[in-house]
């Protein structure tokens, strides 16, 4: 009975690639006489993919829902081309980011294809509840340390780029404990915990995923760290409908609020984003600027890595993928690397590359096949273990999948150090905390 089921699914996900095969084929074509109607018949495609596949599966938290409808979603938004930088996409754009999806769901589908028999059952409260605490306590230090160190709060200043000029070692440890707020749910839900402690879980995931972000307005931070602890919000939350259509608006206004308190002035939104009004069925707009923040956002590494993709002269040979490992190795190596392949951006101060663009300017198109297939198939067996496993901190790791696999089209999150870091702590809680295995 199992195996007829698995074999059914296997038929529905192929016959669901094929399909989203069709529709992209048919988008690209239709793009070079109308990218609007293009554009529309590949968000469509992502719409549907996300629906079916949420109706199937009552998840979000899946890496082929993910994947498909962020890809799909953003290169159809991209096609619309509502700002004056956005160029008309090359056909070898199409062929390699085609190539580079496929790539990552066939090593997905091999990934999750591997027999796990161990099912982790057993955690252990006083871990979970003093790591959150001692963490926190942690991160509240790092916050006021960076605050002497540099004199700013960005969301009380002025500045352009106090966002970035705030930057220091003590607000990388600070950001490195943010997951904790996952586990500080996971500690509300799994246990009977008494008032004061309550009290301290609710308010240490409060300053973890709110409170740091909106201060520091950290778009990207509180984007990311989201994705990261979503595997433990949904999982552990029991009303997972009203969770995801709360959780939905919450998370946009939030990320309106932290977009606006960038402070951009009218002149400055004009010139970094350029929207250009745009006619659809007799119908004209204009992007306002928050929006159109977001859109570019949304939009601009498809366009970069289209804008370069016949433009370098050679491969930086890992000097993109290897460079969060700078930090460790203390070396200059990869840094020249780059600087021998150097790129160029579409729009001024737009500087993101998606995931794949990234790995083609280390290695080319062998390289988006060979690296997107490794982490997809590694991908799959961490959805498969966190599939089999009662344990927050499988689900953190996992949440870094969800992160790298949804959120590629921005850039190539694998590049980022924030996202060793959040796997090494993972790791490292996962590591030490008791566990007892059922065969």
């Amino acid at each position: 009975m199992e195996k007829g089921k698995r074999n059914i699914n296997c038929y529905n996900k192929i016959f669901e690639v094929c399909f989203i095969s069709f529709m992209y084929l048919i988008s690209a074509i239709i793009y070079y006489y109308n990218n609007i109607i293009a554009g529309m018949l590949l968000i469509f495609t992502a719409v549907f993919i996300f629906v079916i596949n949420y109706k199937q599966n009552k998840t979000i938290a899946d890496i082929y829902l993910l994947f498909w409808s962020s890809w799909l979603g953003t290169l159809g938004l991209a096609m619309l081309r509502l700002l004056r930088y956005q160029q008309q996409w090359k056909v070898e754009f199409f062929l390699i980011t085609y190539i580079g999806l496929m790539s990552m769901i066939i090593g997905t589908f091999i990934g999750k294809s591997f027999k796990l028999r161990n099912k982790i059952i057993k955690n252990n409260f006083k871990l979970s509840y003093y790591t959150v605490i001692f963490g926190t306590a942690i991160a509240i230090l790092m916050s006021i340390l960076s605050y002497l160190r540099t004199g700013i709060i960005p969301i009380l200043s002025d500045k352009l780029t106090a966002y970035h000029d705030h930057y220091t070692r003590f607000y990388v440890i600070q950001v490195g404990m943010m997951p904790l707020g996952g586990i500080a749910y996971y500690v509300l839900r799994s246990f009977n915990l008494k008032r004061h402690q309550k009290l301290i879980m609710y308010l240490a995931m409060f300053i973890h995923l709110f409170v740091f972000p909106i201060i520091y307005v950290a778009r990207g931070t509180f984007v990311t760290c989201i994705f990261y602890v979503l595997p433990i919000l949904y999982y552990y939350t029991k009303n997972k409908k009203r969770f995801l259509r709360i959780g939905v608006v919450v998370f946009l206004i939030l990320l309106l609020v932290i977009t606006s308190s960038r402070n951009y002035s009218n002149e400055q939104v004009e010139f970094f984003f350029q929207p250009k009004e745009v006619s659809i069925l007799n119908f004209n707009f204009k992007l306002s600027n928050n929006l159109v923040m977001v859109y570019s956002y949304l939009t601009i590494s498809h366009d970069n890595f289209n804008y370069n993709i016949d433009r370098i002269d050679s491969f930086s040979y890992g000097g993109r993928m290897l460079e969060p490992f700078e930090v460790i190795l203390r070396t200059d190596f990869f840094n020249k690397l780059r600087l021998d392949n150097k790129l160029e951006n579409i729009s001024f101060g737009l500087n993101t590359h998606n995931m794949m663009g990234i790995i083609y300017y280390d290695f080319g198109i062998l390289g988006i096949i060979a690296v997107l297939f490794i982490y997809g198939f590694i991908f799959g067996i961490i959805e498969k273990t966190f599939r089999y496993s009662i344990n927050p901190y499988i689900s953190l790791i996992y949440g870094g999948v969800l992160i790298v696999v949804s959120l590629g089209f921005f850039t190539a999150w694998t590049t980022q150090f924030t996202l060793w870091m959040w796997w090494g702590l993972s790791c490292i809680l996962w590591k030490i905390s008791p566990k007892q295995r059922n065969v």
